[in-house]
């Protein structure tokens, strides 16, 4: 927690305050990730295209998340936490899972517009997911180099994610979708 508030600028007194413990603080940070990597899900999709797009960003936002410091010394905060008596499902729920529920709500609406053919969006959230973070997730937790830390390798890897996922999941209304 010391180093937290070196990092933050505040002291240690007033970083207590807002957060009396790690279990706390952890779960602040994910919740605010979370909320921050899902707010290009939140707005109703109105086409296709817009479908792509918000999927798009996320994906870019998601592997742009991979590569920052703040990601790897959240690993290391996690790595720590099994001696610190950590709740782990709390603070999964409160980040990756929330995240997760967020895209699968937002496939629904995509869905039920007639977007998307998607009648199990957990699933498919699931596996935009998997796709997304790919090895890059892996290569993290390793602390190797990442494949895609510029922009433009994020950008190019969201269109591929992307335009694979939504073949998959197109909208056919000769199919009932």
């Amino acid at each position: 927690m010391e180093r937290v508030a070196q990092l933050a600028g505040i002291s240690k007194a007033t970083l207590y305050r807002r957060y009396p413990n790690r279990q706390v603080l952890l779960e602040s940070l994910v919740t605010r990730r979370a909320t921050d990597l899902t707010r290009t899900l939140r707005s109703e999709p109105t086409s296709k295209a817009e479908v792509r797009a918000q999927l798009h960003q996320y994906v870019v936002d998601l592997a742009g998340l991979l590569c920052t410091t703040t990601h790897q010394r959240y690993l290391l905060a996690l790595a720590d936490g099994a001696a610190a008596g950590l709740d782990f499902a709390g603070i999964w729920r409160r980040g990756p899972a929330q995240a997760h529920a967020e895209l699968s709500r937002f496939l629904a609406r995509a869905h039920r517009a007639g977007w998307l053919c998607c009648d199990d969006p957990d699933d498919a959230a699931e596996l935009l997911l998997g796709m997304a973070v790919g090895l890059e997730l892996v290569r993290s937790l390793y602390r190797v180099p990442l494949a895609r830390h510029r922009l433009a390798e994020r950008h190019a890897h969201a269109a591929r994610v992307v335009d694979r996922f939504l073949s998959w999941y197109a909208a056919a209304p000769a199919a009932g979708c």
